[in-house]
């Protein structure tokens, strides 16, 4: 079973946060985007090590994204 297949409903719930944003923010980009799910990956990794999560610089858009995901 591929990835895509196996965790869709989560991609969908991801998808959905993102489109939700950018119903609200419709300049939001995919630089954003990027910039928002790195960071969150990065969180994720952080903490599932037992490290803190850092502090990122990021715009309220992307922030957003984040908060939605």
């Amino acid at each position: 079973m591929a990835f895509e297949d196996k965790y869709l409903d989560v991609l969908q719930n991801i998808e959905f946060a993102i489109v939700s944003v950018y119903h609200e923010h419709n300049d939001l980009n995919d630089y954003e985007v990027m910039n928002a799910l790195d960071a969150l990956i990065e969180r994720y990794r952080l903490e599932s090590h037992g490290h803190t999560s850092k502090e990122y610089h990021l715009l309220p858009k992307e922030t957003l994204v984040i908060q939605r995901v």
